[in-house]
């Protein structure tokens, strides 16, 4: 089976707004972005007719992220969270590889940090919970047709 390199470049897509269709990139703040679940389960307890029982249910799902913090700048992801704290926000992450899905979804939103080290860049981080499981909507296929097929039409 091959190895498929899924980030090779460090290149994508990510949009965050406060409606469905969010439309304002900050692939040049964030340095990570990664939904991941969170496994959800319970302890049924024995009874005199049945063992104790492990009950699993569906995922919960986060979003982690980092950033550079950039106050000030104009469309600032630093600015967005802090006037969005508690707010829905929606997102889209589209990872630069083609064959890789594009994943959406929601989350409340945590303002950032504001400062840091002197002498380094301003970063800041934040773990949020996903309203819902992510959309991952898989990549369009090009168009395939060639400009023959477009020249032979009469």
């Amino acid at each position: 089976m091959p190895v498929v390199d899924i980030n090779p470049n460090n290149s994508g897509t990510v949009k965050l707004g406060l409606t469905a269709a969010p439309t304002q990139e900050y692939n040049c703040q964030v340095t990570n972005w990664i939904l991941e679940p969170q496994a959800n389960t319970t302890e049924r307890p024995g009874t005199f007719c049945e063992a104790p029982a492990t009950i699993n249910a569906a995922s919960s799902w986060q979003v982690t992220f980092d950033y550079l913090q950039d106050w000030g700048a104009t469309n600032s992801i630093s600015q967005f969270f802090f006037d969005n704290d508690g707010e829905e926000v929606f997102f889209e992450f589209a990872p630069d590889v083609p064959d890789v899905p594009t994943a959406s979804g929601s989350f409340n939103c945590m303002a950032g940090a504001y400062g840091g080290d002197a002498g380094s860049s301003w970063v800041s981080s934040g773990t949020c919970g996903l309203k819902a499981k992510p959309t991952l909507t898989p990549p369009v296929a090009a168009d395939t047709a060639s400009d023959e097929d477009e020249d032979d039409v009469a």
